[in-house]
């Protein structure tokens, strides 16, 4: 009896604790398990949804066993909705900020990240919605989106599929509609994943033209495309992860210099890269060992510092042999006055450079 009571005490008195010291051990849990506290009491019911990141992912309401599901799978449908319902159940049970100052509540809701991974399927557009409505409102003020689809592999260039060709380009299509119909909610995206969908053109310029606080893009087997160019985004880090059409990749104008700045996937055909200008004026440095590791083909390498600080890092000549194998044509441009050539040695004595 006595233990019945010290426990019953011991309860009372966590509950007792201001929100945000609540929602601070809320946040070591995952969001499952965060819900799951909230139906203890009253008390601990209105917390899950003053996280300040929720993390929403459609495998959470998959069977473990699910395997090989495609686009007309109920389990999907089923998972999709349910994802839906858990969403819009901590959307709704948030306040937009507002004045005041309540130590037994948490103002600071407009500073709340919503992650969610799903399919282009189903329900995506209801989604899309219930994340722009959110935005729009002020209980939701950045977005990280992994947005996926059903099509069973990639397209390399021997593939001649034509219905997994007609679903790249019908999902490509999905996604486009969705972004039209949601332009708060991509407003707010700091982090977007693409995978398994082909873009056009202007697709892509649209992303980087809307996304204005985009800080990662990642493409996942999204269609051959042979050139892209990145131009003045305050991203932080670009994955290319299957390209296998990819031949240019440019990016210029860059906020903050990291070493995730440009990661490469399959891109096997990539022959020229061009990095130019970091606008942020970091004091770090980039590997180009780690950004062009699997660019084995690569014959084109231009750096343009624009008299910015260097952001090269000086590497070892064991480090670059490899992706500098192929490379024929390197070009430096607006190294700043005060910098001596002395650093860029390591550079020509890669590789046997006929033009730098």
């Amino acid at each position: 009896m006595e233990s019945i009571i010290s426990r019953s005490t011991e309860e009372d008195l966590l509950s007792e604790l201001p929100s945000d010291v609540l929602v601070s051990i809320l946040e070591k849990l995952s969001l499952r398990d965060a819900v799951r506290v909230g139906v203890l009491s009253r008390r601990w019911r209105c917390l899950p949804a003053l996280l300040p990141r929720l993390a929403l992912d459609i495998a959470s309401f998959l069977p473990s066993d699910a395997r090989d599901l495609d686009d007309h799978h109920d389990i999907l449908s089923e998972a999709g909705d349910k994802l839906a319902d858990v969403a819009t159940a901590l959307l709704q049970s948030r306040r937009p900020p507002a004045g005041g100052n309540d130590n037994n509540n948490l103002d600071d809701v407009h500073n709340t990240t919503l992650a969610m991974r799903f399919y282009l399927r189903h329900n995506y557009m209801s989604l899309g919605r219930l994340l722009d409505a959110a935005v729009a409102s002020g209980k939701v003020h950045a977005a990280e989106l992994t947005i996926t689809t059903t099509c069973r592999r990639s397209l390399d260039d021997d593939d001649d599929d034509d219905y997994e060709k007609r679903s790249l380009v019908g999902h490509g299509r999905r996604f486009r509609a969705l972004f039209d119909a949601c332009p708060a909610a991509f407003g707010a995206v700091t982090q977007l994943t693409l995978k398994k969908m082909r873009h056009g053109k202007p697709d892509l310029d649209d992303i980087l033209a809307t996304c204005t606080g985009l800080e990662k893009l990642s493409l996942h087997s999204c269609g051959p495309r042979a050139d892209i160019r990145i131009y003045l985004c305050a991203i932080r880090g670009v994955k290319l992860i299957w390209l296998p059409r990819l031949e240019r990749f440019t990016l210029q104008g860059w906020l903050f210099t990291t070493d995730g700045l440009v990661s490469l996937g399959h891109v096997p055909r990539l022959t020229a890269v061009t990095l130019s200008e970091d606008i942020g004026h970091n004091e770090q440095t980039l590997k180009l060992s780690r950004i062009l590791t699997n660019s084995t083909a690569l014959r084109d390498l231009r750096l343009n510092f624009r008299d910015s600080n260097i952001w090269v890092q000086p590497e070892t000549l064991r480090r670059l042999t490899n992706v500098f194998s192929n490379l024929k044509n390197l070009k430096i441009r607006n190294v700043h006055r005060e910098c001596g050539l002395a650093w860029i040695m390591f550079l020509g004595s890669s590789s046997s450079l006929p033009h730098t």
